[in-house]
């Protein structure tokens, strides 16, 4: 899933649909119920990833290491330029021939890069690809005629077959930043302190994409069972209320039951935002509301991943003014938008502007089969001029590559 990369996308959020998301539902979650027995699914979409056939001794250990997409002054070419950075390691105690494996930020294109005949990878050691697109880098060996997006896309290694190696989904990195493995062919990926052609290592936080979820963002029919892989040494804590969990909150131990949660008692609705009540609309019977859940990834060293966060629909096709809609889900902190002091929709500060009332946010898109289309981190800030006095505000929400 690429992040999409737009300057301002900006949005009239005045629909009740998107206030059950947002007012009535972001913060109303229960507290999921663990099960022992049942992991299946039913109705929506999941995600998978598709099997792939074992790899031949001579690539197992051959990994994609470290990723610079975003590469400004962290590392020079030979030739003296900033350009994208692929480093792979043979996390093996001999040296491996590279000979006809292919590199491709394209899954249509695996070849889109091919190494030459007499490529080597030495044991335990590191090969630079330098992508710079059309042209080759001067004094660089290996030269890839693409380029990394900065705002995120997957990388595929394949060997002359046709089949994966690896393949590694690279997210959206800030300027100098590095993308690959908390150490050099470690399983767990993380954010670091760029260090191509030598050992991985400067941890700047986990990525949550070392966890695997049985289900991803969705509309589903029925009530399920949410599961979690996690690598072995590892924590995954959560919140059901919008807020961003730390070691503070629930630790996952066995899978969370999803159910549709509209009958619970609204929490986030009937908070007044405005001067006077007078005139204003407050729902008199519980609101629709998805289930929202954050997760971060701990190791016993003390970092942190970054922030995955799912909501789910269950049951809405039994629901009255959903059909051939399209959803959007914004998920916020509570406390960004209603603590007295920092709230944006609250005590006045609806009147405030500029970047220093801009609050993070994530937005997941599903298009109107209920098909969740993308995900992607956001700022959003209070739009409008006397609509600011309004119950129900209009928001704006901007979308940067950083």
């Amino acid at each position: 899933m690429r992040l999409i990369d737009c300057k301002r996308l900006q949005f009239g959020i005045l629909s009740a649909l998107l206030l059950a998301l947002l007012l009535f539902g972001a913060a109303c979650g229960p507290d999921p119920l663990p099960s022992a027995t049942d992991g299946s699914a039913s109705g929506g979409s999941t995600s998978s990833s598709s099997a792939t056939l074992p790899l031949p001794t001579d690539y197992a250990g051959l990994v994609i290491n470290e990723v610079l997409s975003n590469n400004e002054t962290a590392h020079a070419a030979p030739d003296g330029e900033y350009w994208d950075v692929i480093e792979l390691y043979n996390g093996t105690d001999k040296d491996m021939s590279l000979a006809g494996v292919g590199l491709s930020d394209d899954s249509r294109n695996p070849f889109a890069y091919r190494f030459p005949e007499g490529a080597v990878i030495p044991a335990e050691g590191h090969v630079l690809v330098y992508a710079a697109g059309k042209g080759a880098v001067t004094g660089a060996p290996y030269n890839a005629p693409f380029k990394l997006s900065s705002p995120g896309e997957t990388l595929y290694l394949s060997q002359p077959d046709g089949r994966t190696i690896d393949q590694t989904e690279i997210p959206a990195l800030s300027a100098d930043t590095a993308y690959g493995r908390r150490s050099d062919g470690d399983a767990v990926m993380a954010y670091l302190t760029p260090t191509p052609g030598t050992a991985n290592g400067g941890i700047q936080k986990l990525s949550i994409r070392s966890v695997s979820f049985s289900h991803d963002s969705g509309f589903y029919d029925d009530a399920f069972y949410l599961s979690a892989d996690i690598p072995a040494g590892y924590s995954l804590y959560y919140t059901t209320d919008a807020s961003l969990p730390d070691t503070a909150n629930r630790l996952y131990t066995a899978p969370l039951f999803i159910t549709d949660i509209s009958d619970m008692p609204d929490t986030i609705s009937p908070i007044v935002v405005t001067p006077t009540e007078a005139g204003m609309y407050f729902p008199t019977e519980p609101s629709d509301k998805a289930t929202v859940l954050r997760f971060v990834l701990c190791d016993e060293e003390g970092h942190v991943s970054d922030v995955k966060t799912l909501s789910f629909f269950v049951g809405f096709g039994e629901k009255d003014g959903y059909e051939n809609l399209s959803v959007i889900s914004l998920v916020s902190d509570p406390d960004n938008l209603f603590d007295e002091q920092t709230g944006i929709f609250v005590n006045g500060n609806w009147n405030n502007r500029g970047d220093q009332w801009e609050r993070p946010a994530t937005l997941s898109f599903f298009d109107e089969a209920g098909n969740y289309v993308f995900s992607q981190d956001c700022g959003i800030r209070i739009h409008g001029s006397s609509t600011r006095e309004f119950q129900q505000k209009s928001l704006s929400v901007y979308a940067r590559e950083q």
